[in-house]
């Protein structure tokens, strides 16, 4: 039998690892962990609600209409039947490893508010956490998202 393949256990880019198990495959990838800047003790000073001053509301008004009909997706989609994978967001056998829909993200003022207050988050957790729930942004919680597949 060939050797199992792992993606690196501390990534700077996406790692991608295939494996057979039994007659299917597994397909395991892993995400990077971002570098957040160390937290200063302002965390607690971080608002969830949007500024009011008119600078800061022009350049947000600059942000959405430059955004506009923008779209960024990254998939996976095996060649053969899906059989499993840890990944939320699966439709027919294509399963979704980032989504972001601008139109739907620059709409929502809450959701605006929510990347805005990433400002004081340390930990990537803790960022996952607060993004989960965003909409018009999708991703895996998980650290590393296994593809089980059927080949053709």
């Amino acid at each position: 039998m060939g050797q199992t393949a792992k993606p690196a256990s501390n990534p700077q880019f996406l790692t991608f690892a295939l494996a057979p198990q039994g007659a299917d495959r597994v397909l395991t990838i892993g995400f990077p962990e971002p570098k957040l800047p160390a937290g200063n003790g302002d965390a607690a000073k971080v608002t969830t609600t949007l500024p009011t001053d008119p600078a800061t509301l022009q350049q947000l008004a600059m942000f959405k209409q430059m955004l506009a009909g923008a779209h960024f997706n990254i998939s996976v989609q095996p060649a053969g039947k899906l059989v499993k994978t840890n990944s939320p967001y699966v439709q027919g056998s294509r399963v979704t490893l980032l989504d972001v829909d601008f139109d739907q993200l620059v709409k929502d003022d809450a959701a605006i508010a929510k990347l805005q207050a990433l400002q004081g988050v340390t930990s990537i957790d803790e960022a996952r956490t607060k993004l989960k729930d965003v909409p018009g942004l999708k991703f895996p919680l998980e650290k590393t998202v296994t593809i089980e597949f059927a080949p053709k």
